[in-house]
């Protein structure tokens, strides 16, 4: 993997910074607290996200409601990969797009962590412990004691790995032991289960004996049923003909009934309507005034109709004229209220306009506010860390290590105690400021708000008095269109009363002849009645000739059915015992039908019984066959867990030789062949050659220490590199590494990091320290500015 170019925005202590990465050894150096780990950091986060990262997504951005964007161009196995990450809106939301070529891979930061990781096949714990090396780290492995400088690298090397699998195999193995006890304990007894299963054979067999013998009673039944079936069949066949000679006899005599009583109705009829045709004859002489009084009562409703409708027009002219003036008023108080339209409009606009200059500059005062707050939180979190740095070097004195680079203070104690407390001193006046500013800004947001509110109301009132406007505006015009028409009928029935002029019309002589008219109408009704029904005299007369005609013809019918029905010679009593016979032997067949049917079910109960007993002995063989099954799986675990822990022993025994090879690899380049071999005993003690002699670590020289736990850290991150899958190992981080460390040997360092190109293709090395820039291929140097960001101030071999 090679780093190509790194771009930044609002990102750390970095507004805006465009970045190349050349091959070779590259210092990025500035005072403390510039931002230059902020670089390296940057790397990490745009890869993998915030899980590397040192600061929480919150304090990420250098400005607020600003986005903050990392884009990271690096190339891996010889394809170019853009990785761009960033924290969106004022919730700070993640996202990460990536790629490849220029074509686009991935989207979403999920997906692109997945990708990255799998592509340079480590998680982002790997990743930190290959490409990132710290000046604590040299100093645990120069201070730990060897039980733990042990197992500190077995850990970065990945054993830790190894354990977990063996810890969860342990694991699997315990419960697989809990499940074999508890599947053993809960197996029933094979007694027990085959003399159920014998029980419930025997029942089937019983039951089935017993189901028989119900079914050859009912087949006894069922042919005894069906004999007397038979016989009732024929029996049958005589009542259906005793039945209809029955019905015969009684229909002759219900027609001789229907004759005699024919005969007495119209007989009466006859008498009636004789009756009738006298009353006609006295009632017709009075009906001869009916046509003059119809013609009188005819010429009276219509003068009376013409009155009624002289009488509702001058109701209606009345009606008219008040709805009229009514009209009119309520036109002149709707005109009134329309006069104050253009006053109230112009109102309105204007509270509009104060509301939306108020809000406006709500919201710039409101984001002033976050900004400072947040620049007030910064400020205490750097001083916090200044105080306790400045109190680490006082406490400390001269004698003392520089917090950063752990370097001895000697003659700069006073000019970094100098520094410190120049800094601490202006970020009180910067947190004075703030805070002034702060409490500015905050009672101004408070008179804003409650001018937002007032102006807020002030356009609704302004809002419900435009729409009564409009309202009655609309009123007026529905009020015009009424006076409109109401004018137009009012003309019209005035034109149609003039037109009818005056009308004559006396009620009193109207309703004599209404009267008179009355009593001759009921008499014409009548009349007319009576000359309907004397008209049907002669049909009815002959009529009841023929029913006294057909008396002695249906007697004569009732005779001759009396003598058919004697003539059968069927019994209905003897008919009805055979029918009790038929029923008590379907009764009799029903209850060993139930019998049958009973003993029917209790054989399948205990068919089913039987199913469940045999159940229960196949699962008792499923039970055994699992456990054989769970015990086997058992033991191939145990030979698997005995298997990892004796490739743990080899591992381990592996480890120790290949780290140091590769650690004497690289001290014979860096001392240029003046050391070439290190080891490292059981213990993890680390021991070094000189001149073919073993010696212990204690006994060279406090550089030579460190350069040869420099050696040591390089080579573990060359083994993590190949044991997480030969990803091509392309760069180094050092990170304050040569703070203990003279200027002569820093320059012996740093030239031999020179010449590791063939191991390391890009070598970022951090510090602080001035004259190293002199020492290295490329430099990248940074500074701070005014308004608290960090810049590149200069880059050469670049």
């Amino acid at each position: 993997m090679r780093l190509i170019s790194l771009d930044l925005e609002n990102f750390l202590k970095f507004e805006r910074l465009a970045l190349e990465f050349p091959d070779g050894l590259t210092g990025i150096l500035g005072p403390n607290g510039v931002g230059k780990s902020s670089l390296v950091e940057a790397i990490a986060w745009a890869l993998y996200g915030s899980p590397v990262s040192r600061t929480r997504n919150e304090g990420l951005p250098f400005r607020r409601n600003v986005p903050c964007r990392v884009a990271l161009t690096l190339e891996i196995e010889g394809d170019e990969y853009r990785v761009v990450r960033e924290l969106r809106g004022a919730s700070l939301t993640a996202h990460a797009e990536v790629s490849i070529n220029g074509v686009p891979a991935e989207v979403g930061t999920e997906r692109t962590n997945r990708l990255i990781a799998s592509r340079l096949r480590m998680d982002h714990r790997a990743f930190m412990v290959s490409f990132f090396a710290r000046q604590k780290e040299l100093d645990a492995l120069i201070a730990w004691e060897p039980r733990d400088r042990k197992r500190y690298i077995l850990r970065m090397l990945g054993l830790e790995r190894v354990d977990r699998a063996i810890e969860a195999l342990r694991r699997d193995i315990t419960d697989a032991e809990r499940d074999l006890r508890a599947r053993e304990a809960a197996l029933p007894s094979l007694d027990a289960i085959q003399a159920a299963r014998k029980a419930a054979r025997e029942r089937v067999a019983a039951l089935t004996r017993q189901r028989e013998e119900a079914q050859a009673a009912l087949e006894a039944t069922d042919r005894e049923l069906s004999e007397a079936r038979q016989r009732a069949e024929e029996m049958e066949a005589q009542q259906r003909r005793y039945t209809a000679a029955e019905r015969a006899r009684d229909l002759a005599r219900q027609a001789l009934e229907a004759a005699r009583r024919e005969e007495a109705i119209y007989a009466g009829r006859v008498r009636d309507l004789h009756a009738k045709q006298e009353e006609l004859r006295r009632l017709e002489p009075s009906l001869q005034p009916l046509p003059e009084l119809r013609a009188r009562r005819q010429a009276l409703e219509l003068a009376a109709g013409l009155q009624r409708r002289r009488n509702a027009l001058v109701r209606t002219i009345a009606h008219h004229e008040k709805t009229g003036q009514d009209l009119l008023k309520q036109a002149a108080s709707l005109s009134k209220e329309l006069s104050t339209r253009d006053g109230l409009q112009l109102a309105h606009n204007q509270a509009e306009a104060l509301l939306a200059q108020t809000r406006a500059e709500l919201t710039d005062i409101q984001g002033q506010i976050r900004s400072n707050e947040a620049r007030l939180m910064q400020i205490k979190r750097e001083r916090q860390q200044l105080d306790h740095d400045l109190k680490s070097v006082k406490e400390l004195g001269a004698a003392g290590r520089c917090p950063t680079c752990q370097r001895v203070l000697d003659a700069s104690y006073t000019e970094v105690v100098s520094h410190l407390e120049g800094e601490l001193k202006a970020l009180d006046g910067e947190r004075d400021d703030y805070a002034r500013f702060l409490a500015e800004d905050s009672a101004r947001a408070t008179q804003l708000q409650r001018q937002v509110a007032d102006t807020e109301a002030e356009r609704q009132r302004l809002n419900l008095a435009l729409r009564r406007v409009a309202q009655a505006e609309a009123r007026l015009s529905e009020v015009q269109s009424a006076i409109a028409r109401n004018t137009a009928e009012l003309a019209r029935a005035q034109a149609e009363l003039e037109e009818m002029g005056e009308q004559e019309y006396d009620p009193a002589a109207h309703q004599r002849v209404v009267d008179q008219l009355a009593t001759l109408e009921k008499v014409e009704h009548r009349v007319i009645g009576l000359r309907q029904e004397v008209e049907r005299l002669p049909a009815e007369e002959q009529a009841l000739a023929r029913a006294r005609q057909a008396i002695p013809e249906r007697q004569a019918a009732l005779d001759r059915a009396d003598e058919e029905l004697r003539a059968l010679g069927f019994d209905p009593a003897v008919y009805a015992q055979h029918r009790q016979l038929c029923r008590a032997l379907e009764m009799r067949r029903e209850t060993r039908l139930q019998e049958f049917h009973r003993a029917d079910r209790e054989r399948e109960r205990a068919l089913a019984e039987q199913q469940q007993a045999d159940a229960r002995y196949d699962d008792y063989q499923c039970q055994v066959e699992i456990i054989h099954e769970r015990r086997l799986e058992k033991e191939n675990r145990d030979e698997l867990l005995a298997l990892i822990s004796a490739f743990r022993v080899d591992l381990i025994g592996r480890i120790r030789p290949t780290l140091a090879t590769k650690a004497s690899r690289l001290v014979r380049d860096l001392t240029d062949g003046k050391y070439d071999q290190i080891e490292l005993d059981e213990d993890y003690n680390l021991w070094m050659h000189d001149d073919g002699e073993r010696r212990e670590l204690r006994s060279f020289s406090g550089g030579e220490n460190d350069l040869v736990h420099l050696c040591v850290r390089l080579a573990i991150s060359q083994m993590i590199a190949e044991s997480a899958g030969g990803a091509e190992h392309g760069f180094l981080v050092l990170d304050e590494v040569l703070g203990s460390q003279d200027g002569e040997r820093r320059g012996l360092i740093l030239q031999a990091l020179g010449a590791l190109s063939r191991q390391f293709r890009q070598i970022l090395m951090i510090t602080h320290l001035d004259d190293v820039k002199e020492m290295v291929e490329h430099a990248i140097e940074l500074r701070e500015l005014p308004n608290g960001s960090s810049e590149v101030v200069a880059s050469n071999g670049m």
